[in-house]
């Protein structure tokens, strides 16, 4: 089934390629690069001011002390269940870090519906790099035609990826996976087990109520940042209206403040009397 495409936009926005390799398995290598499929600036960046307008900025100050840190003073460590600290130093973590490749090695093929949606990080494309056009669309169309993902493990600016390799619409598609250490069971948040058997008239009632609802395709704008929205406006019309419109203070001198005249000064001390020598 195709993916909603979300609407053509008025400005183009271009992505940039940030990583660049090769997808490997077996004797197959098709060299891909990298783009997000998301944009990075999602909500409204709202910034925290002091009260005459100067914005603020974030610092680390030890408590027992109370005072600031410098970044050469702050150090890195492991927490232990007793309260314990474990330092590990830049070089330690450094050590651990994944050995830098360009390789997206493929690891094993599986059906696309046993990848639960929990699973779904970030979405990135790839794109087909010199050359690798054939063995490119050849994947595409055979994990498409099959239902299949591929999974496989890459590194990216210096982080170790799974991700899920998907074809849609002629595209390969690039999905990081989360660990499964990160995710909660049902059982751990407390829900309740199902019913053995549930009431067939609660069902068909239920199901009334979904058929009264149901769309043939699905309407994206109602997946749109209506608060992302409402909020650039109220700001925007308070602009137009000047109200609560504050300036950050400059460290600059107030150009409309008087200037002194330094050689006007100087002339004015040389016209007094001078003093008598002692």
């Amino acid at each position: 089934m195709p993916e909603p495409k979300p609407p053509t936009e008025a400005v183009a926005d271009p992505p940039t390629a940030f990583w660049s390799g090769t997808i490997t398995f077996g004797m197959v290598t098709i060299p891909v690069s990298l783009v997000s499929a998301v944009r990075s600036s999602v909500g409204v960046s709202l910034r925290q001011l002091a009260p005459d307008g100067t914005p603020l900025r974030r610092e680390y100050v030890c408590p027992q002390h109370q005072r600031p840190l410098e970044p050469d003073e702050i150090a890195r460590a492991y927490e232990l269940s007793d309260g314990e600290f474990v330092v590990l130093t830049d070089d330690e973590l450094e050590a651990l870090a994944p050995e830098a490749s360009h390789d997206i090695e493929l690891r094993q093929f599986v059906d696309r519906d046993q990848l639960s949606p929990m699973l779904f990080e970030r979405p990135y494309f790839l794109l087909p790099g010199s050359g690798s056009t054939k063995p490119y669309r050849l994947l595409t169309q055979v994990l498409e035609a099959t239902g299949r993902a591929g999974i496989a493990t890459f590194v990216m600016r210096e982080h170790q990826r799974v991700v899920a390799i998907l074809a849609n619409d002629q595209l390969l598609r690039a999905q990081t996976l989360r660990f499964v250490s990160r995710l909660r069971t049902p059982q751990s948040v407390g829900l309740p087990s199902p019913p053995a058997q549930v009431d067939a008239a609660q069902i068909e009632r239920m199901r009334d109520l979904i058929r009264a609802h149901e769309e043939a395709d699905i309407d994206l704008s109602e997946l749109d940042d209506e608060v992302r929205v409402r909020t650039i406006a109220l700001a925007q019309r308070k602009l137009a209206e000047g109200r609560d419109v504050v300036e950050q203070p400059s460290d600059e001198p107030d150009q409309d403040a008087e200037i002194i005249d330094l050689m006007e000064v100087l002339r004015r001390s040389l016209e007094r009397p001078m003093a008598s020598e002692a």
